[in-house]
């Protein structure tokens, strides 16, 4: 009950006036996406390892027509597209592998999985290309879709199209295993940023999680841990990620909701300072592939 009615339950009306879904620190390193719960305790969830598996597409075997090109409205400010192709492949995908996208991706548990792609279209029209997983049939992904202009980035999954206006979203069996997602060429004007493998997923929005790796992507033996020591924590600025056993890579820095904010270059030390300056007060959390392992360390700024 909400007697007073300023979103409060009457039990929690002492709880220094947090709103339930307020972003809080659940003092637990391992969760993410903190917030006030409707018991009033602050609560996260688990980082999202073992069915979602994000892929940026810069970091694909990208075929030789294929080319990375700077955006900043693109996850990690870069995308790939197919320029100065004027051709199309509307009846069957081309043969030449410079066509084609090739993304690795293992995956913990075989089954039925979901395909996405946050992509944009130069022109209206623009909105076709050919998917295929493990050598399977090839998929003819064509009216995906997508907004005129190709100002910004959209979320889609992918689905056959055999006639009409819109492709029918559809599944693809994964092994558990190594598996190998191509994207090919089929009209000009497409701008690929990355994709999500993902199970019993609703459509992603934003920008993404960040990929835990960039040509690979495996939770077969990832694990949640936080190793080595971070401080001074709370910090105000600059913060020290110390006694590592190996060093970090593919480091960032994502917010509570599991944005990225900061992606780090990779060094081959075992300690690092980060600068965390310009960001606002609050919880963040630092996260890096540490041997076969998911590092995942909370700070606070104040």
């Amino acid at each position: 009950m909400d007697s007073d009615g300023d979103g409060i339950p009457d039990g929690c009306d002492d709880c220094d006036n947090n709103l339930i879904g307020t972003p809080c620190d659940d003092q637990d390193p391992t969760t993410i996406a903190d917030v006030i719960q409707a018991n009033c305790t602050c609560a996260g969830q688990p980082p999202a390892l073992e069915k979602q598996y994000w892929l940026e597409a810069e970091c694909a075997s990208l075929g030789a027509h294929w080319s990375v090109t700077e955006d900043v409205r693109a996850s990690q400010s870069e995308a790939v597209e197919c320029p100065e192709q004027t051709v199309t492949f509307a009846d069957a995908p081309p043969l030449d592998a410079a066509f084609a996208i090739r993304f690795k991706v293992e995956v913990a548990t075989e089954g039925s999985y979901e395909l996405f792609a946050r992509l944009r279209a130069v022109e209206v029209e623009s909105d076709a290309l050919w998917v295929r997983v493990n050598g399977g049939s090839w998929i003819n992904w064509n009216k995906i879709d997508l907004p005129a202009g190709g100002t910004s980035f959209t979320w889609r999954q992918v689905g056959n199209w055999t006639g009409g206006e819109a492709s029918i979203p559809i599944t693809f069996f994964f092994n558990a295993n190594t598996n190998i997602v191509e994207v090919v060429y089929q009209e000009s004007g497409i701008v690929l940023d990355k994709i999500l493998v993902a199970s019993d997923t609703s459509l992603p929005t934003g920008r993404g999680a960040a990929a835990v790796e960039c040509s690979t992507t495996s939770a077969r033996d990832i694990q949640v841990q936080s190793f080595g020591r971070l401080f001074p924590n709370p910090t105000r600025e600059l913060v020290t990620l110390a006694e590592l056993p190996v060093p970090a890579a593919n480091l960032v820095l994502t917010d509570v909701w599991g944005r990225l904010l900061r992606r780090f270059p990779d060094e081959p030390v075992r300690q690092r300072t980060l600068d965390l300056s310009g960001l606002p007060n609050g919880v963040y959390f630092l996260r890096a592939r540490v041997g076969t392992h998911i590092g995942v360390w909370r700070v606070v700024l104040h």
